[in-house]
């Protein structure tokens, strides 16, 4: 029997069906732009994370990118970033003209190092931090959030991989000043195509956002700032919808899951380590990852096993060409 990496089929199957009558009934309404199921869609989710406003968008990378304007980054502004992220990460500071600079993970949690984060900003003007709750683990912003406040420095949580994760019973994306999701049917709160949100507590952060989104407008054919157009779709929103009142379910049986890896992968070899998560955390478990010195040995033996495995990631942004090539060059 293979066991695949992802199976989206297999996956959204249940949730199509389901679906699959709402769906219809807003294809033959009409309405195709911005219709009242996004805003509903939109009330749904900051519900389900406990935040006070939400913006969707057409992607995760440009709800980290609106959050970044929204915020006041400007261009030639230093946006502290981690050095293991998605590459969205990172092309969302430079798409803006701000620069990305890179801060080294904490091997155990494989998040952003609070106190490399520190000497950075004792060494260094950073304007902003984005912080990767990577894998679904929980980056550690209570411990670290007074010490950048005091420095007037922003707080963005790229919520991406953490839907359903919390910290102390507060939920990912409410730690800063924004959290910025991503809905691409890989993660663990996926559509049917791109489509990305924002939380936040500030009202106008969250305007700035609305405009941002839909061609710098909030009333049609008036214009307040230049804008673009990202808005997310309306049968992603219907479909989206009924994905997350089962998400906390899904979360719970990944946890399931996860204790029986670490119990087998235990038994298999002595070199594997696994996420460390801090106390008082609630991962989403949207990603199980193992160290070891051993990798192309156990990725071997598992394929011959039929059970696909991938590398996250395999080359890191600042090891990308262009990066590579301005920072390090």
């Amino acid at each position: 029997m293979k066991i695949k990496y992802f199976d989206l089929k297999k996956i959204n199957h249940k949730t199509l069906i389901n679906s699959k009558k709402e769906i219809l009934s807003q294809i033959f309404s009409g309405k195709y732009i911005l219709p009242s199921i996004v805003n509903k869609f939109e009330n749904n989710f900051l519900k389900f994370c406990k935040s006070k406003y939400c913006v969707t968008v057409n992607s995760g990378h440009d709800a980290i990118k609106f959050a970044l304007i929204a915020c006041g980054i400007k261009k030639g502004d230093n946006v502290a970033v981690p050095a293991q992220t998605f590459i969205s990460t990172w092309f969302a500071v430079s798409e803006i003209g701000a620069n990305p600079i890179c801060v080294d993970i904490d091997i155990e949690t494989g998040l952003i190092s609070n106190q490399k984060l520190k000497n950075l900003i004792n060494k260094k003007k950073i304007s902003c931090v984005i912080f990767v709750h990577l894998f679904g683990n929980i980056c550690n912003i209570s411990e670290i959030k007074y010490f950048l406040k005091q420095k007037k420095i922003l707080i963005i949580e790229d919520c991406s991989q953490s839907h359903g994760g919390f910290y102390k019973k507060i939920h990912s994306g409410n730690f800063g000043d924004v959290g910025t999701f991503s809905f691409y049917p890989g993660k663990n709160l996926g559509g049917i195509g791109d489509g990305g949100a924002i939380i936040t507590k500030n009202k106008k952060i969250f305007n700035n956002i609305k405009k941002l989104r839909n061609y710098g407008s909030k009333k049609k054919y008036v214009h307040e700032t230049i804008g673009f157009n990202s808005r997310l779709n309306h049968i992603n929103a219907i479909f989206l919808k009924f994905k997350l009142k089962k998400l906390n379910q899904d979360i719970l049986s990944r946890s399931k899951q996860i204790k029986i890896y670490k119990k087998e992968f235990s038994r298999f070899h002595h070199d594997i380590k696994f996420m460390k998560v801090l106390k008082n955390t609630k991962p989403s478990n949207h990603i199980f990852y193992i160290r070891t010195k051993f990798r192309n040995q156990i990725v071997n033996f598992l394929k011959k096993s039929q059970i696909e495995t991938l590398i996250h990631y395999p080359i890191i942004p600042p090891l990308q060409k262009f990066y590579k090539k301005k920072y390090y060059m």
